[in-house]
């Protein structure tokens, strides 16, 4: 959501942080000039969160935001949790400061990660144990837990996930894998598509799903040390 005075994101996908570039303007004070600008972080952890301000007068920063464990304490009131880092620009015009536009960033309570020490994404999982309440116009709750895999040189090379007792494979593409190869990759696998389904009970939340698609693909790749691939459609 993007206004005059307020910019929001939900922190989604992996990435262990999120970068933005922002420019505040000051074209709603007609008349005013020569105006300096302050960035501030207003709630969240400082250790995870850089601003810096460019150009003449800090009236742009680059923003970058890591990812912060939900309910977190607020900075207002500690007993108080929150998921959403704050950040404000204040305008001063050499007198007095403005009230602040406001950027923030949202993290969902409905998901727990974990990442590793090189900030790579080891697992999330929906809908655990620890799990918050999310508007389902933000997220839909889903009921698996993901663990990544990556190859020699760090990339991600799918993932597997845990859904009650099924355990599915799925590529660096997200499809899901049917066969495999003698080096344990993926040989064949399937689209899959993410569809929310209530479970029919009278005011329940609507739940993620996951089904398979009826596009399949046969993988190709470089050489034995490639375990990324290719997709190839069988469909074409």
């Amino acid at each position: 959501y993007d206004s005059p005075a307020l910019v929001t994101r939900v922190f989604r996908g992996t990435a262990w942080q999120h970068t933005m570039t922002v420019r505040a303007s000051g074209v709603v004070l007609p008349g005013v000039t020569n105006l300096t600008w302050r960035w501030a972080l207003l709630q969240g952890d400082e250790k995870l969160v850089n601003i810096r301000p460019l150009g003449t007068g800090g009236q742009m920063a680059e923003i970058s935001v890591a990812y912060h464990v939900p309910q977190f304490p607020g900075a207002a009131n500690s007993e108080i949790k929150s998921s959403r880092v704050d950040i404000g620009v204040f305008a001063h015009n050499g007198t007095y400061p403005s009230a602040p536009a406001m950027i923030s960033f949202y993290f969902l309570a409905n998901e727990q990660r974990e990442y590793d020490s090189d900030n790579r994404i080891v697992s999330v999982e929906y809908g655990g144990a620890g799990s918050g309440y999310v508007d389902p116009m933000l997220s839909y709750r889903r009921q698996w837990r993901d663990v990544y895999k990556y190859d020699a040189k760090g990339r991600v090379c799918g993932w597997q996930r845990s859904r009650g007792s099924i355990e599915d494979s799925f590529t660096a593409h997200g499809m899901l894998v049917e066969t495999w190869d003698e080096l344990g990759r993926a040989r064949t696998a399937r689209a899959v598509r993410y569809l929310p389904r209530s479970a029919g009970e009278p005011g329940s939340l609507p739940d993620l799903v996951q089904v398979g698609d009826n596009k399949t693909f046969t993988y190709t790749y470089l050489g034995d040390d490639d375990f990324i691939g290719h997709p190839v459609a069988d469909n074409r």
